[in-house]
């Protein structure tokens, strides 16, 4: 399959004293451009990318340096396009609300930052301040003997306790410190590594970026060593959006459908009044006994009503299955922010 690998969406002005060609001469790029927005897209042969950490960079790399044109709305690493029309109708889609996107993007960047313990450090500085902690040790020596397995269990659940405690204070203390100098900030997923305690995305504007990398220093002396920063940026704002553009096959809207128990057919009148009946129906609050099948029935039912009512906002007002195009985009509002939407 041939198509097109798309990396933002900008003001097609913007390139009305620049070409592509010579913005990135190692790159073939071209601008796909609908209602006074361009998409920048590449010509590609794969229909599907991993997430490397080569692929990343290179994908950043050209974010960057349309960054350094005009404001952009970055797109999902790995968004494949199959042809111009399918750009330029997520353009459509879009077209309504990007003005908007751009304006709150202009000039601002995204700093993601990381906070560990140092284990060497932080962990004895925690225990040790720790009254209950240290209440603990001093009665297990006193009585003389060595700590019992059930003595050394004691002191690891109270010292997790006591570090899941001492990390909300030090995420406030770095949150509150970081955000005055960024504008504003959200949560980003925590990787599994023990002494990682922290992950946020910080909205910068593009002349208080260097006053906040000096804060993020300025915080790892202030904590002596028990914690160490890392960041990255700045990096386009994915996380300041307010939406994000993603692929739907036939097949989710299907299975989406038989969920909902739909015709294969139906207004949106009918998806309405189907999706807020199941919904009060399978309410695990409405649900006698063991709510465990009510839950994940709600959960499937609740995603599959957001993707249809994201479905009929941009391509209603009628579903019909064997009327569907091989894939569509719709843009999912409020990521970053509020709403997270789960396929099904």
């Amino acid at each position: 399959m041939s198509g097109l690998y798309i990396y933002g969406v900008m003001r097609e002005e913007a390139f009305v004293q620049r070409e592509l060609s010579t913005l990135i001469p190692e790159r073939p790029l071209l601008l796909v451009a609908r209602d006074g927005f361009g998409a920048v897209a590449t010509p590609t042969e794969q229909e599907k990318f991993e997430a490397t950490q080569e692929g990343l960079l290179q994908h950043f790399g050209v974010l960057s340096k349309l960054m350094s044109v005009g404001t952009v709305f970055p797109i999902r690493f790995g968004t494949v396009a199959r042809s111009e029309e399918e750009i330029q109708s997520l353009l459509t889609s879009l077209s309504g609300m990007m003005d908007q996107v751009l304006e709150r993007l202009n000039g601002k960047a995204e700093f993601d930052v990381e906070a560990r313990w140092n284990p060497q450090l932080a962990y004895g500085q925690i225990a040790e301040a720790d009254p209950e902690i240290k209440a603990f040790k001093e009665r297990v020596a006193s009585q003389g003997a060595v700590p019992s397995m059930e003595d050394r269990i004691a002191v690891g659940q109270l010292m997790a306790g006591a570090v899941g405690r001492h990390a909300e204070v030090c995420q406030r203390r770095i949150q509150e410190s970081l955000c005055e100098v960024a504008l504003e900030s959200v949560p980003l997923p925590l990787k599994r590594e023990p002494e990682l305690f922290m992950n946020r995305a910080f909205f910068v504007e593009g002349e208080r970026q260097e006053a906040f990398e000096k804060k993020i220093y300025e915080l790892g002396e202030s904590f002596h060593d028990a914690v160490h920063f890392k960041y990255a940026g700045p990096l386009p704002p994915y996380s300041f959006t307010g939406c994000e553009i993603t692929a739907v096959t036939p097949a989710m809207l299907e299975e989406a459908r038989q969920t909902l128990q739909l015709e294969e057919t139906f207004t949106e009148e009918e998806f309405t009044g189907r999706y807020r009946g199941l919904l009060l129906k399978w309410h695990p609050d409405r649900q006698g006994g063991d709510p465990t099948e009510a839950r994940e029935r709600f959960k499937q039912i609740s995603a599959s009503g957001k993707l249809l009512e994201l479905f009929f906002a941009q391509h209603g007002p009628e579903f019909a299955k064997d009327a569907l195009p091989e894939r569509i985009f719709l843009v999912v509002k409020g990521i970053g922010h509020k709403e997270h939407l789960e396929w099904v």
